[in-house]
Order: C-alpha cells, then structure tokens, then sequence
C-alpha cells in the first residue's frame, strides 16, 4: 500500500486541487465540490509523508528541514499576500496591519488559511523529533494535540487563520498513525468486495452531504476521504502534473477568481475553460522558468 501512496500521490493531490478551485467559484456547480473534504486530503497527505519520510529516514528532519519548509512554503506564501493586497486594494487599516498580513500573522487572503497551519506542524513535529527520536502512536499522538493546542486555542483566541477547522486537523493525526500501521504491515488496504462496499458507503454519504449538513456525515467523510481516493485512483500523467504543482495553484487561484469575477459574469461555461486555462498557463510558465533556472545553475557548476 506505501508504494501505490507514493506512485499516486499527486494524481489524488491534482484531484483534490482541482474540486478546490472549482468550490471556491461563483459558478452554479460549485455547491457540489466539497472544499472541505479536499483539504482534508492535503492534510491527510502532509501527515502521512512527514511519518513517513521520519521512519524511512528519507533525507528528513536534518538541518535544513525548516529552511527548506520556509524556502518551498513560507516565502511564496508571502508573495500570493502581496499580489493578494495589490488586487484586492485597500484592505488593510494601517503599516502594520498591511505588515503583519503581508508575513501572515494576520490573513489576508483567509481561503490560505491551510499554509499556517502545515508550517506550525512541521516545526512541532521538528521541535519534537529532536526531544524524542523514536516516536510511536502514542509519541505521535502527543505531538499532535501539542500542534493542536497552539492552532486551535492561540488561533481561535486570535481569531485568525481559522483555528476553529478542528476536522481537518485531524487528518494530520490519521495520515500519520496510518504511515506508522502501514510501514508495519505494508497489507493491502481493501481486497475487491472490500473496496465496493467501502466505496458503496462512502457515495452514499456524500449524497447525504449534499442534502443533509449534519457534522458526524462531515467528519465521516473526510476521514474517508483519502482511503476513498487511494482505493479508486491510479496514477494519471496529467493529474500528476496538477498535484506537483498544487501549492502553486492553491495560493494563486483567488486572485485569479478576484480578477475573473469583474470581467465575466453573465456565462459560466465561458467563465470556467479561462479560469482553468490561466491556472494550467500558469504552471505551465512557471515550470519552464524553474527548469531554465535549474539548467542555467547545473551549467554553471560544470563549467566550474
């Protein structure tokens, strides 16, 4: 089961992108795109590698694990504040309320609510791997109520970041036991009357989501989420793409939406091929400069 997570990885995190960027539209068909359960897969997804890479000692939790955390994460989630501001005009008070929303204390844009929250846990559990370097399920456990304790009482207290999006959270803690157990045991999740039956109650609960909003459907589902999607999927070369570059997108799509918004309203369909398009243009642009950058810089180091 650990090698199909790793082989489709991306393909569930292009999934998931996608029903995000769809939810966070005006159009008519995005009451139907749970955002929620997508995040939740993201989260789900962060827990279970971050265990993962621990107890396969993959190149993790050595010196510049929070430099490259910040590099990859914290700094272009800076740059999506600032471009945020700068459309969005005029939402800030002050110097310092346009400081702090610039660096994240404060949100800007509240749909990036996901990105504080993953930075705080990789620097708990990093905190925390240096204390105890021999974690199991109950260690774990302790490192995420820890992580919780600060995203849920100094976040709600605050009332920023959305402290209070306890079942999402939680999927950190449930991809990370599900590493420990997997790495054990490496089974098969389902056998194939398994799998239907799992599949089977899961469609029926999201049907019900739609309809009925009651919590325990919500927690339900999005702790079966993830196993529905690792069940069903295979990897997609296309999706993949979309999942490699799914940060990208996610901190970059509102503007998009901000900017969309103003210019076309009266024709979905129109609305939606631009809006996917200017996203899939945007990662395709920038993985041309990336690579370019990373061939000027491996040029460079041969010539010398």
């Amino acid at each position: 089961m650990e090698k199909t997570i790793k082989e489709n990885a991306y393909t569930i995190r292009g999934i998931a992108i996608l029903i995000i960027l769809l939810c966070h539209t005006q159009i008519t068909i995005s009451k139907y795109f749970p955002a929620d359960l997508a995040v939740s897969i993201f989260f789900f997804l962060s827990g279970y590698f971050i265990m993962n890479n621990y107890l396969t000692k993959e190149n993790y939790l050595n010196k510049d694990f929070l430099i490259r955390k910040i590099h990859n994460i914290y700094i272009p989630f800076v740059i999506s504040n600032i471009i945020y501001i700068i459309i969005k005009n005029n939402c800030f008070n002050n110097i310092l309320d346009l400081i702090l929303k610039i660096i994240g204390i404060i949100p800007a844009n509240g749909y990036l609510w996901f990105i504080p929250h993953v930075l705080i846990y990789y620097i708990v559990y990093y905190i925390f791997y240096h204390k105890n370097n021999n974690l199991t399920i109950r260690y774990y456990i302790i490192v995420f109520l820890i992580y919780l304790s600060i995203v849920i009482g100094l976040f709600s207290i605050l009332k920023v970041w959305g402290g209070f999006e306890l079942f999402e959270h939680l999927l950190l803690l449930v991809g990370g036991i599900y590493s420990l157990i997997n790495n054990k045991s490496n089974k098969k999740l389902f056998n194939i009357k398994e799998k239907v039956i799992f599949c089977s109650i899961f469609i029926i609960l999201f049907i019900l989501n739609i309809y009925y909003k009651f919590i325990i459907i919500k927690l339900i589902l999005q702790i079966m989420a993830p196993f529905f999607l690792l069940t069903i999927i295979k990897y997609n070369k296309e999706l993949d793409f979309i999942g490699k570059n799914s940060l990208l997108l996610y901190l970059y799509h509102i503007p998009i939406i901000i900017i969309l918004n103003q210019l076309i309203k009266n024709n979905e369909l129109i609305y939606v091929v631009i809006y996917l398009l200017i996203n899939l243009l945007l990662i395709s642009i920038w993985n041309i400069i990336k690579n370019e950058v990373i061939l000027y810089f491996l040029e460079k180091k041969l010539i010398k």
